[in-house]
């Protein structure tokens, strides 16, 4: 992500700057157990409004890598004696380049209990168990 801002043609990659805050939650907090399950898309959806800014020189780049961030693993952690899937984000993304593109599940994770340490563990067809715009069903365990 770093090497991307840097190469961008935007001199923002200060401390204080956008590419450093985005880099920082997109890595440092968004794919945790613990974070919301919005926060990914969240961070990749900011990845692409930053790449279509002005002076962005290598925007399709920087997009291909909001994408592929987007569908990166959330981190996997025993809850009760399980490891569950994680909660998928209900919302609709802002950029139609992350339409229909969600996070993989961890390896190892339970594909039939949802949930994370600060959110209660929920059987697939729960809310959040099917991607945005996808409904669960139960018969056949898939969305």
């Amino acid at each position: 992500w770093y090497d991307l801002c840097a190469s961008s043609g935007v001199n923002d990659i200060s401390a204080n700057g956008l590419c450093t805050e985005l880099g920082q939650i997109g890595w440092g907090s968004a794919l945790l157990a613990t974070a919301d399950p919005c926060m990914q898309q969240d961070i990749a959806d900011a990845m692409i409004l930053y790449a279509q800014g002005p002076g962005i020189q290598n925007s399709d780049e920087v997009i291909s890598y909001a994408i592929e961030y987007c569908q990166l693993p959330k981190q996997a952690v025993t809850v009760l004696g399980i490891v569950p899937s994680t909660l998928y984000c209900m919302t609709p993304p802002v950029n139609p380049e992350l339409t229909g593109i969600v996070n993989a599940q961890p390896s190892g994770a339970h594909r039939g209990i949802y949930g994370s340490p600060n959110v209660p563990l929920v059987p697939f067809g729960s809310d959040g168990t099917c991607p945005y715009g996808s409904v669960p069903d139960v018969d056949t365990c898939s969305c």
